[in-house]
This record gives structure tokens, sequence and C-alpha cells, in this order.
């Protein structure tokens, strides 16, 4: 090579050839149809960052084309090409005409959330920060106007974003007061926001909607008001509960005792020995009933009880300790000694 050719070369500089490089970049483009782009593309399997380079100068020739990349990223997607996908998505992200765009901004969290499932903690972590940058940018935009909305809702809980979280179900309840889904996110995020009023207004309105659910809500509404010391509203929650399950009559009697009214407690638990089909079950019940009235120190109405039965247990040894001891701790000697006498002319007539 001459002295005078290698000159002309020397005195080409790095503005030039990067000119040079857009030339052909535009000319390259001009003369490749999209469709062979597309596969061209897709077909890329090492060398992400160069394609990324290439769709980016080439969209600077022609901004039109990101309808054509985000075609691009979402095909990229679907064939399990996250990290193209990815590429494509922060190419269109540094175009300040497109960086707010919904659309984008969703996919691009999708694609980060699913390669979060499968990451190691340690990448986890940095996964979880990039979400929550991008959910920073997608809080900004309408969240009622964002597409599956249930999934952005799961996701603000994730985050532990409350708060938004109720606005966008706020929204929905405004479209749709009946909506059984969005009435229990009503419900569940607003016990995690401890807003006390709007759980029970979200646990009126299922109660009155989720006819399928009924009882499930009715024992959150009993244990919600028991909680909030509301024990009138919880009684008359019990009473509609013990349509459904014999433990809620069982409850009922347990919270008699808890609360001092022995009579009430003994009376329920009576109820349940008539009702029982099985002995067992009857002996059980009876023996409450006798226990809550020990309990509250009325041994009268104990040993009114007990002699009531006498007949109906005489058979049972076990029941029949149970009687006299009752009946001595009472200090009714008659009564024992009257069921002492029944016993002996039983066994003499045998």
């Amino acid at each position: 090579m001459s002295t005078a050719d290698k000159k002309r070369l020397a005195v080409i500089t790095y503005p030039e050839v990067i000119g040079l490089f857009i030339t052909f970049l535009a000319v390259l483009y001009l003369l490749y149809p999209k469709a062979m782009l597309e596969q061209q593309i897709l077909a890329e399997s090492s060398n992400y960052d160069l394609t990324a380079t290439y769709l980016e100068n080439m969209l600077r020739l022609d901004p039109s084309n990101k309808k054509l990349m985000l075609v691009l990223a979402k095909t990229a997607q679907k064939s399990g090409k996250n990290d193209l996908a990815l590429k494509l998505l922060d190419v269109l992200l540094k175009d300040k005409e497109t960086a707010m765009s919904a659309e984008i901004l969703e996919l691009k969290y999708r694609l980060l959330r699913s390669e979060y499932q499968y990451a190691s903690s340690k990448v986890q972590e940095k996964i979880r920060q990039q979400l929550s940058v991008l959910m920073k940018k997608i809080e900004k935009l309408d969240m009622a106007t964002l597409a599956d909305k249930q999934y952005w809702y799961a996701e603000l809980v994730w985050h532990g974003k409350y708060a938004e979280a109720f606005q966008l179900t706020e929204e929905m309840l405004k479209q749709n007061p009946e909506n059984i889904f969005w009435l229990k996110q009503c419900y569940i995020v607003a016990l995690k926001m401890k807003n006390h009023t709007t759980v029970q207004k979200c646990l009126d309105k299922l109660l009155a909607t989720d006819t399928k659910e009924h009882e499930y809500w009715l024992v959150q509404a009993y244990y919600f008001a028991r909680q909030n010391g509301d024990e009138i509203k919880a009684e008359q929650i019990l009473g509609a509960l013990k349509q459904y399950s014999q433990k809620w009559t069982e409850e009922e009697a347990r919270l008699a005792l808890e609360n001092g009214f022995y009579l009430q407690a003994s009376d329920i638990y009576l109820k349940l020995s008539e009702h029982s089909k099985e002995q067992k079950e009857r002996k059980k019940w009876f023996l409450e009933a006798l226990s809550a009235l020990q309990q509250g120190s009325l041994m009268k109405e104990a040993v009114i009880l007990a002699k009531k039965y006498e007949k109906i247990y005489i058979d049972d040894s076990e029941m029949m300790k149970i009687f006299l001891k009752l009946y001595l701790s009472a200090d009714n000697l008659d009564a024992a000694s009257q069921l002492s006498r029944k016993l002996l002319e039983k066994r003499g007539s045998q």
C-alpha cells in the first residue's frame, strides 16, 4: 500500500466510521423485508446485545417500527427466549415516547416475575429490586385500565402495597358492586390494613351476596365481632350459625360458661344430650350439663338435675358413682342415702 493510500485512510475519523455504520444499517433495513427481519432476530440465540444494538439503531431510522419491536418481544416470550424479549423491551423503554407504555411495562414485569420464580435466592433479590422499580412506574398509570386486573391486584399485595391494592379493589367494585371476587379481596386487604370499618362493610356485603359460602362468611363475621368486643352482634351471628352445624351450639354453650351464664350453658348441653342419637354422646353432654352447674356452684340445681336422670342411668355404675359423689359434695345426705338404697335393692333383686 502506498504512503498516499495510508494517509487517506488515516484521515477517516470515528464519527465518519459511525456514520458509515448507520448508513449501512439504513441500506440494510431498506433492503431487508420485515418478515425476514423478524425471522432472523428470532433465530438469534447467542449475541442478544448485538441484536439489541442493531434494533436500537433501526428504531432511530424508523420510529414507526415500535409496534414491530413489541410484536418481536411478545413472540420471543412465547418462544421461551426471555433474554431476547427483555433486550427488545429495554430498547423500547429507552425511547421517551414509549418509556411509560402500559403494554411494554406490563410485559417486562411479567417476564421478570417469571424469571423470579425459578431463580436462586441471590438472583431473586436483584430481580425483586427490578420488579419494585417497574411496579412504581406501573402504579403511575391508571391501574383500572390494565389488562388482567386480578393479576395486578395480587402483585400489589405481594409488594405489600395494600393501599394501592385496596384502591384497585374499590375501582372494580364501582363497576360491579356485587362481584364476589372483588368483595373477597376488599375483605382480605382491609384486614391487612386493619381498617375495621371497611372489613365490616365488606363482610356485610358478602353475607348478602355470596350465598354459596354463606356459612364461611358467617364464621368470619362471628369471630370479627368477638375480636372487636361486639358480643351482641356475635350472639346474633351465632344464632344463624347454629342451623349449619351442631358445633356452633357447642360454641354457644362454651361462651355461656366463659361469660358466667352457668344455667344457660347447662340448658344448652341438656338440649345437645336430648338430640343426640348415640348413648355415648347423650351421656357426654349430660355430664357437661352437670359440670356447668357445678362450675357455677349451683349445687342445689345440680342435685335436682341428677335426681331427675337417676332412673335413666341406674344401670350405669360409672354414672351412679358420679351422682353419689355429687350428692355428698352438695351435703345432700338424703339424696345420697336414697340412691344407695335403690342400688342395694336393685342388686338384691338380681
